[in-house]
């Protein structure tokens, strides 16, 4: 892992109270026993080459896709006029709410801030790669202040810096050159600017523990088993011809016994014959009677790797909880039902990630709103909501909550119809809708039948 060191005094640029609590520091490579994983540098590195594979990009996109699907809110705090006005701000500021990116100047040229799903894509490496590390950067424009998150490559990181109590403090990047990373300058970023998230939580320190760190070493078999195929098909690809004359056919032809001579010269022949053809100077390959041809490699001989492959691209989906993509391929085999258990698992591992962003932006939604409305309480602040993962899954079961009604197996309460809209993530029903009866409840989904009276009369 990069260096981390001390200092002894340290001043903070005007921090805001509650924020940059700074990190606990854990050595990524506690127990770590890839020694080429150690060094921060070299595991990005590693991470990136991987990542280049097909089966890893396709199984981060898959998995990444559901989670950028989501529709993103702002969420003010209940009963607060003050929440209310900050979480228009906030939706304002990330480009949420019916609000596009927002374009504007700043020190005489137009800037277009990017949009919040690429906002996302960028904190989401985090999941893949162990950490994300983003600068907060503000803008005022026209009465608003817009903090634009700029994204840190996290093989930039130096060092990290600690003050004497064990508190995070900084981060030494090194110093972007045209030609890559300085090794001989850096920038000393303060903590408080920072947007810094953990991956699975900051327990696993302060360099996280990425998913990439089970998939690159599956990617780099996959990477081997695809070049030693690749020269698998190179030599057997096209079969050597051989070519074998049969002495006693050959003496026939002749009439005597042929001499070591006379096979020398019937070889040469044949040679000749044989460079034409493979040089596609001769159409067709006539051989005399006494000569055999014969071949020599299988073109199918590379066709053992096959199943080695589609096992580790099966292990690096499985990483990514996409295996489903695999579910009725060639090498695989499964149904409908196996693959949609599969895509929930998906889904819920996608809720995890957009949870994990939307608690690590808290202190981000706070600068946000310091900078633009003021101070307020932390209970009055706005947060992040995610919806629209886990509700496309749920709707197909949607068919057996009305068998169930029909039925009379299910009783339709406000509890009821609560549960099922925070399933499907719609909003809460209304204070009128909680106050129906069951007949209302399930009127246009069940058929009411009126039951006859068993009295003389119908009373």
């Amino acid at each position: 892992m990069p260096l981390s060191v001390r200092v002894q005094s340290y001043t903070a640029p005007d921090p805001v109270d509650g924020q940059g609590i700074g990190t606990p520091s854990l050595p990524v490579n506690d127990g770590e026993q890839n020694k080429r994983l150690i060094a921060l540098s070299q595991r990005i590195a590693d991470y990136s080459r991987a990542e280049r594979l097909a089966p890893v990009r396709v199984g981060w996109q898959a998995l990444s896709g559901l989670a950028t699907a989501a529709t993103w809110d702002v969420q003010p705090a209940p009963d607060s006029d003050a929440s209310a006005a900050a979480a228009d701000v906030v939706r304002r500021v990330l480009g949420l709410g019916g609000h596009t990116a927002p374009v504007i100047e700043w020190d005489g040229r137009v800037v277009s801030l990017p949009s919040w799903e690429s906002r996302l894509r960028d904190l989401l490496r985090g999941a893949l790669l162990g950490f994300s590390l983003a600068e907060m950067v503000a803008y005022p424009y026209e009465g608003t202040t817009y903090v634009d998150l700029e994204p840190r490559d996290q093989s930039s990181v130096r060092q990290w810096v600690y003050d004497n109590a064990g508190r995070l403090v900084a981060v030494d990047q090194w110093r972007r050159q045209p030609g890559g990373l300085s090794s001989v300058g850096s920038v000393r970023l303060p903590y408080e600017r920072l947007v810094h998230l953990t991956y699975p939580s900051p327990a696993y320190g302060v360099e996280g523990l990425g998913i990439m760190r089970h998939v690159e070493p599956l990617a780099r078999d996959y990477d081997q088993t695809m070049r030693l195929r690749a020269v698998m098909m190179a030599r057997t690809a096209s079969p050597t011809p051989t070519v074998t004359i049969n002495a006693e056919a050959y003496g026939r032809e002749l009439g005597t016994t042929p001499s070591p001579a006379d096979i020398a010269t019937a070889r040469d022949e044949l040679l000749g014959v044989l460079r034409k053809w493979t040089a596609h100077e001769e159409a067709a390959l006539i051989l005399p009677s006494w000569a055999t041809l014969d071949w020599q490699g299988k073109p199918d001989a590379a066709l053992p790797t096959n199943a080695v492959i589609s096992d580790l691209e099966r292990q690096i989906f499985q990483a990514f909880y996409v295996q489903h993509l695999t579910v009725g391929s060639a090498s695989s085999s499964g149904a409908y039902a196996t693959a949609q258990v599969h895509a929930e698992l998906a889904a819920q591992l996608a809720g995890d990630l957009c949870q994990w962003v939307a608690e690590g932006l808290a202190g981000y939604v706070r600068q946000i709103v310091a900078l633009n409305v003021g101070p307020l309480p932390l209970r009055d602040l706005p947060r992040l909501t995610y919806a629209g993962i886990r509700s496309p899954l749920w709707v197909e079961r949607v068919a057996d909550v009305v068998s169930l009604l029909s039925n009379g197996v299910l009783t339709p309460s406000a509890d009821d119809e609560r549960a099922m809209r925070a399933a499907l993530e719609l909003p809460a029903p209304t204070a009128a809708a909680e106050s129906r009866g069951e007949r209302a409840r399930v009127a246009g989904t069940v058929a009411q039948v009126e039951r006859a009276s068993a009295l003389p009369g119908g009373l």
